[in-house]
């Protein structure tokens, strides 16, 4: 991150402002954890700029549009504070101008966990069927560019984890103003 020193200065200048203003334990709470996850180097500063929804796809719709059907692509889930990956298809038409990305994972065990313990036992039975347990996460992508590369309109996204006790759906709209 280039700038990495200047934001440094603008944050302790601000958390100092704030620390004037306010106190108490909240801002205490939110103070460690930015700083801990962002503020203590670059390294960190970068890796919490891309746990972001948004750099994410801003990322998807600037890369070159091309077709590939072996796309990784992953998504910070904040209520559960998990990643979810994806293995997708990433499909360009030059004639429409049109990206699209799809991605779908099942059965991920892991995420079923993260699920349940996350504040949600509650609305398990004790037993959990398999057919129960079945964890669907959906990406579903597309950018519509004016020309092929960079100069994109509008880019949708739609992030959806569900099964039968937990549903999930997290939408995201970028558009340009010309």
């Amino acid at each position: 991150m280039a700038n990495y020193n200047e934001i440094s200065k603008r944050l302790i200048h601000t958390d100092k402002e704030l620390k004037l203003k306010h106190e108490g334990a909240g801002l205490e709470y939110i103070r460690a954890a930015f700083f801990e996850k962002a503020a203590k180097d670059c390294c960190a500063m970068v890796n919490y700029m891309h746990s972001f929804g948004l750099i994410s796809i801003l990322r998807l719709c600037l890369e070159k549009p091309e077709n590939n059907n072996d796309y990784h692509f992953s998504w910070h889930v904040l209520p559960l504070d998990t990643e979810v990956f994806w293995k997708g298809r990433k499909s360009f038409n030059p004639e429409s101008n049109i990206l699209q990305y799809k991605g779908e994972s099942n059965k991920d065990k892991a995420l079923f966990n993260v699920v349940k313990t996350a504040g949600n036992n509650y609305q398990y039975p004790d037993k959990v069927t398999d057919e129960e347990s079945v964890i669907t996460a959906t990406i579903k992508h597309e950018t519509q560019y004016k020309t092929t590369q960079f100069d994109f309109t509008i880019s949708e996204t739609e992030i959806k984890i569900n099964n039968s006790y937990f549903k999930y759906r997290e939408n995201l709209i970028l558009t340009r103003k010309e």
